[in-house]
């Protein structure tokens, strides 16, 4: 706050004085309704010369309006703005209220605070549900029976879900259903951002029907838009799992782009020198039956920090221009731990912590994958992406058709 000197009015009464109300402003007017007799000429001088001063007390006062309103906090264009990492989304991380979850992205209220958030988020992540939309559904698992595989539900020729199928499995018809309409939300969502100027990452599986997905295929085909693969044993995973990221971010084919080379199960992993785990099940049908990609699912801090890289760089670029937004990063789908908003919060230079609200409310921890997988509570039908939303047993929308 500037202190007023001799012969300046205070902070309090420069901001809601009128420059206009003044003894030049009421002398200039007076003089120039009543010339009476007096020189034409003398008295245009006289008017000049009080609009001057007028002019110049006017000016002056707009520079103490200004200097007052930068002490006050008011005029920030020369300050450089913080980061601002949103707290990250996934319905493992939220608790019921009134029979909804708040991190519910297709929930009646949680859904509009969603959409609000990422329309003034610089960078959106978002990591739809994998499950339904894998190719490795309905193909033989050894030593298993057959009616322990899990459907396929998606091909080719129907991949936002099998008609046929849809109707003999009402169960699977749901799965396909909210699957398909948190697709369609992230897609549309990553476009707008796309068209407004701002930034998206987009996560599945390679070979995911996701990617087949009309919406999806809009979205490949928005200016910058970009397609970068890289297999999970390159960033401390276990298996060879072919994944891709979609983005409009420069960087990702330097930091995300790795791939292995050692298809054959026998052959070392060029990455980590070591054999890669099975895919295959075991104990199927046991109260131990362990589903292999539940144990890939949430991002490596290798997988984290490579992904957070490009996008830290990109927003303390844009921080340093005019043009503001609230939010600098918001991760949909992020899983009950969200490394990669820790990620993103550390290369940012923020604290990376992000622990799980669940955690402290309810006094409880939130089960790893192996966990889950060693108490039994992990069917063959619901091992996702990244700790994604379809472990949650299904709710009744409004949004919804039924599918029954």
């Amino acid at each position: 706050m500037i202190a007023p000197t001799s012969g300046q009015s205070s902070p309090a009464k420069v901001l809601n004085s009128d420059p206009l109300e003044d003894d030049a402003t009421r002398k200039a007017c007076a003089l120039g309704a009543g010339i009476g007799g007096q020189d034409i000429g003398s008295a245009k001088q006289a008017v000049k010369a009080d609009l001057l001063q007028r002019l110049t007390k006017a000016a002056q006062l707009c520079a103490e309006r200004r200097s007052v309103a930068n002490d006050r906090g008011f005029m920030s264009l020369n300050s450089r703005a913080a980061p601002v990492v949103a707290d990250p989304w996934d319905v493992l991380r939220g608790k019921t209220l009134d029979g909804e979850n708040e991190f519910d992205v297709l929930g009646k209220r949680a859904g509009p605070k969603l959409k609000r958030l990422v329309s003034r988020a610089l960078v959106q992540h978002w990591g739809p549900e994998c499950s339904t939309f894998s190719r490795a559904r309905g193909k033989p698992i050894p030593n298993v029976s057959k009616d322990r595989w899990p459907p396929q539900v998606r091909n080719a020729e129907f991949v936002e879900g099998i008609p046929s199928v849809m109707r003999a499995l009402p169960g699977s018809a749901r799965r396909v259903a909210d699957a398909n309409e948190m697709v369609n939300l992230a897609a549309q969502s990553c476009i707008e951002a796309v068209l407004s100027g701002r930034y998206f990452t987009l996560e599945n599986p390679g070979r995911s029907w996701m990617w087949q997905m009309p919406l999806i295929r809009q979205l490949l085909e928005m200016p910058g838009a970009q397609l970068v693969f890289y297999h999970s044993c390159a960033f401390g995973g276990h298996r060879r799992k072919y994944q891709a990221i979609c983005t409009n971010i420069q960087g990702f084919d330097q930091s995300v782009h790795r791939l292995c080379g050692a298809a054959d199960p026998s052959m070392p992993c060029e990455h980590s020198g070591e054999a890669h785990l099975p895919w295959e099940p075991s104990g199927m049908g046991e109260a131990s039956e362990t589903i292999p990609t539940q144990f890939e699912s949430e991002y490596s801090p290798e997988l984290s920090a490579a992904v957070a890289k490009p996008v830290a760089l990109l927003i303390n670029q844009e921080l340093g221009k005019a043009r503001h937004h609230p939010v600098s990063f918001i991760e949909i789908f992020s899983g009950p731990n969200a490394p990669l908003t820790s990620a993103v919060r550390s290369a940012l230079g923020l604290p990376g912590d992000v622990p799980n609200p669940l955690d402290e409310s309810r006094g409880e921890s939130i089960p790893t994958p192996e966990a889950a997988s060693s108490s039994g509570s992990s069917g063959p039908d619901i091992h996702t992406s990244s700790g994604r939303a379809a472990a949650v047993p299904l709710r009744p929308s409004p949004f919804r058709p039924s599918l029954t």
